[in-house]
């Protein structure tokens, strides 16, 4: 809780950190009440969890172009 305001941290897999670049999120839940933060955690945590997702699996395509490109020459 920062300025009475809650957070949430959503640890970003071992395997995914150096491809999504970051060890884990951290996310504003807008409300100082801890009754509505954890009635707004899990999905919060989902929206994170599918933004960790996609920033990895953008990484993996890239990689796999840059692979093909260097490949090619």
């Amino acid at each position: 809780m920062r300025r009475k305001t809650w957070f949430i941290r959503v640890q970003v897999p071992k395997e995914m950190q150096e491809s999504v670049g970051r060890k884990e999120f951290c996310r504003s839940l807008k409300t100082t009440s801890h009754r509505e933060a954890i009635a707004r955690a899990p999905d919060v945590t989902a929206e994170i969890r599918t933004e960790i997702e996609n920033l990895y699996y953008r990484s993996q395509q890239t990689r796999r172009t840059i692979t093909r490109l260097t490949d090619r020459e």
